[in-house]
């Protein structure tokens, strides 16, 4: 249970243990209309983290043995592909088709597990891209799962007017109709996957979480995906202009980054103050 306080109230969200129905809203107590509502997220940038570092766990020697569809996804998958890529760059004089993916992305530590930009280059179309180049029929769901998580994380990191122009990635465009494909993506055929992710019920409870991304992973992202949708509906709907051509929502705006940024400036104004 979540308990939100505010000055003259407090708001409680019970969240279900049943995967297929959480509590992702409340209603706001100082709307003026009674309408509208408090929606909650897990700050996707996390997220991202989290389905990596269930990833690099799955496997053999791992905590978890994660299975889509009857297929392992596991992270000596990610190895076998980064072997054969450096050993291919090697005899083409350094050209490489995952030039990003260096071994700080496989390796991971405590430090690297951390970093964002490292979950979200080994959950990204170029990875996905490598799995369908060598064409390894038992990696089929490896690439499924990281080209979903990637467009997820496109669908949720939308921060500018033209930056899908230069990547050329389509889910990177400003949101601007409740109509958007993405959205109905999210909500129908993202969730389903994950919801369908776990199917072999013969299993015990305990066995059956370690074939899946982790259950707050689990949560967090039907909590983040139902409360994105609903609300980018909301704003687009509810938000009349004259030019209304012209009204787009970036979700980038979300994410937690500014206000750790902010703090993160603060922090640094005391220098070596141990209690800014």
């Amino acid at each position: 249970m979540v308990q939100v306080l505010t000055e003259n109230c407090s708001i409680k969200i019970m969240f279900n243990i049943d995967k297929s129905a959480v509590s992702y809203k409340a209603p706001n107590p100082y709307s003026c209309d009674g309408q509208r509502s408090l929606f909650f997220f897990v700050d996707p940038p996390h997220l991202i983290k989290t389905v990596r570092n269930c990833w690099s766990k799955s496997g053999i020697t791992g905590t978890r043995h994660m299975v889509i569809n009857g297929q392992f996804i596991e992270w000596k998958q990610l190895w076998t592909v980064y072997d054969k890529v450096s050993g291919m760059a090697a005899t083409s004089r350094g050209i490489s088709i995952l030039p990003k993916l260096k071994f700080e992305h496989l390796k991971l530590t405590s430090f690297s597990r951390m970093r964002v930009d490292l979950a979200a280059q080994v959950l990204s179309q170029s990875v996905a891209s490598a799995f369908s180049y060598y064409n390894d029929p038992s990696t089929t769901e490896t690439q499924k799962f990281v080209s979903y998580f990637d467009k997820f994380f496109d669908c949720m990191n939308v921060r500018s007017t033209t930056e899908w122009r230069k990547k050329k990635k389509p889910n990177l465009k400003p949101y601007t109709s409740i109509e958007d494909e993405r959205l109905e993506w999210l909500q129908s055929e993202f969730l389903k996957y994950l919801k369908d992710s776990v199917k072999d019920t013969d299993l015990r409870a305990q066995d059956q979480n370690k074939m899946m991304l982790s259950r707050e992973t689990m949560e967090g992202l039907q909590i983040t995906v139902k409360s994105f949708v609903e609300m980018t509906k909301y704003i687009l709907s509810e938000t009349s202009t004259e030019n209304s051509e012209s009204l787009y929502f970036l979700s980038e705006r979300i994410s937690q980054d500014p206000i750790e940024n902010y703090f993160g400036k603060q922090r640094a104004r005391g220098r070596r103050n141990e209690n800014p």
